[in-house]
């Protein structure tokens, strides 16, 4: 037993990597946008740790691992209309998605679904060249999202190719499969904490930019499912995940797994690359011992919240349709139904702006800072 206890930590350690804001950084941006849309600090908990669900099922094995979840990662996406695809298809699931956390009258569901949901809309901004392609010239940060755009070109791609024409999200290179993902290699690298395209940390070029839009994209995405939850009847299970309380058989699991979401990315540690480990909040804290440790003490619990991603697959709704199309630039198709079924962030109340600017964490703690890298041209949609 102890033999097979050391094989699946040793693969745990192998395997799981975080391709994603470090998941402090995941935490901040899903408990910041829950609170200002006034949930309850457990509901914010329960949303920080389904949205880590969706790097720990990703990239974990020894039976845990879910293939499905590989999907939200928001990678391998070269052309606008790859991106728009995806972006789209996203938005009809998660649409679905919340019709269903609806009809189970569970308001730990429906907050499960909105973390999980929200890896996938935060992982765009630090997977992709967003935040490039959204300089400024007075270092000041920007809010624009991808629906946003749209908005502003009436779904048309066409009138986006001026400015995102050279828009893409990071390769893995040859490993994609042709029927999950679009693949081609050659393309921009995710790469590590030293290069590529990835924002993933405080110490990443970029990071502080394209934080921001990924802030204002979690507060659009929460309003939008709270609006598709409206339209079929769920105004009553959104008051009621808002105010959400885990009973006192589930809230010792809450805790435990909370936890365990900072101490597994906090010791991640992958053997021959040593830039490449502490995934909490930046490099530097891997340990093997210790993430072996954390990774299969997790790996033996079977929280409520848990067995509702693993058992009762709440993500099956979240990644079919397949989110991917499976042609290197996509159909020709130049209009994007997103833009009918998502309001933008400028169209958000006012109110959600103001608490957005004023509640919300700093993107960078003062010993953190990382200088911010100057455009010599403001670029605009």
């Amino acid at each position: 037993m102890k033999h097979i206890q050391l094989i699946v930590s040793f693969l745990l350690v192998i395997l799981s990597l975080s391709r994603a804001y470090d998941t402090g950084h995941h935490s901040d941006l899903t408990r910041n946008g829950l609170m200002i849309h006034g949930y309850s600090s457990d509901a914010q908990t329960l949303g920080a740790v389904a949205n880590w669900f969706v790097d720990y099922f990703s990239y974990t094995v020894g039976g845990e691992e879910i293939e499905d979840l590989k999907s939200m990662h928001f990678d391998n996406l070269f052309h606008l209309t790859n991106i728009s695809n995806y972006m789209t298809q996203l938005v009809k699931n998660t649409k679905n998605a919340t019709q269903y956390a609806v009809s189970t009258n569970d308001p730990a569901t429906f907050i499960t679904m909105i973390g999980m949901s929200l890896h996938a809309i935060q992982d765009f901004y630090t997977h992709s060249s967003w935040a490039e392609h959204h300089q400024t010239s007075c270092g000041c940060y920007r809010d624009d999202t991808f629906f946003e755009a749209l908005h502003n070109a009436n779904g048309s791609l066409n009138a986006l190719y001026d400015t995102l024409a050279a828009i893409r999200t990071y390769s893995w290179g040859n490993g994609c499969n042709e029927f999950e993902r679009n693949c081609l290699p050659g393309q921009v690298p995710h790469g590590g904490y030293c290069e590529g395209i990835n924002k993933d940390s405080y110490v990443r070029p970029w990071f502080e930019r394209s934080y921001g839009h990924a802030m204002s994209a979690t507060i659009e995405w929460i309003y939008n499912i709270e609006q598709w939850a409206t339209e079929v009847g769920g105004a009553s299970l959104i008051t009621a995940s808002k105010s959400w309380v885990p009973s006192s058989a589930d809230s010792a699991g809450l805790a435990s797994d909370y936890k365990a979401s900072i101490d597994v990315s906090y010791a991640t540690k992958v053997p021959l690359d040593g830039e490449d480990d502490g995934h909490y909040k930046g490099a530097g804290s891997g340990d093997f011992k210790r993430f072996a440790t954390a990774g299969l003490k997790f790996f033996g619990t079977g929280s409520y919240f848990k067995q509702l991603v693993s058992q009762s697959k709440v993500y099956k709704y979240l990644t079919y349709p397949n989110l991917y199309d499976v042609y290197n630039y996509g159909p020709e198709n130049e209009y994007s139904e997103a833009v009918e079924l998502v309001v933008p962030y400028s169209q958000l109340p006012a109110e959600l702006n103001e608490l957005s600017r004023s509640k919300s964490e700093p993107l960078m703690p003062s010993f953190a800072m990382v200088p911010v890298v100057p455009a010599p041209t403001p670029r605009s949609l």
